[in-house]
């Protein structure tokens, strides 16, 4: 599995460079910075479909309220092959494993 903390780092640093430039510490990023936590995935369960590429944020709206048990997220993820951290939307399971429909 994929180490998330040095992706932290990273964009820890890429915030406090970014600062020098423009304020983004002070808006949602600070926020998940200050009380984001690393969250683990877990593969999508046989009975979740799989939504639409590109419209997280609509494919985990649809399901939570379909779903009661499952807790709407969002944050920053990170993907294989991209460089930055993406804002995007996921599922919380019971077990409180992350959950990716999209």
């Amino acid at each position: 599995m994929l180490s998330l903390t040095p992706w932290s780092e990273v964009w820890t640093n890429y915030l406090v460079l970014g600062s020098f430039v423009h304020t983004f510490r002070s808006g949602f990023e600070q926020l998940v910075l200050e009380w984001g936590t690393m969250m683990q995935p877990k593969p999508l369960p046989k009975t979740i479909k799989r939504g639409q590429p590109r419209i997280c944020y609509a494919n985990c709206q649809r399901l939570v309220l379909k779903n009661r048990s499952l807790t709407y997220v969002e944050g920053y993820a990170m993907a294989q092959g991209v460089s930055l951290p993406l804002h995007h939307a996921w599922l919380l399971d019971t077990d409180g494993c992350a959950i990716d429909p999209t």
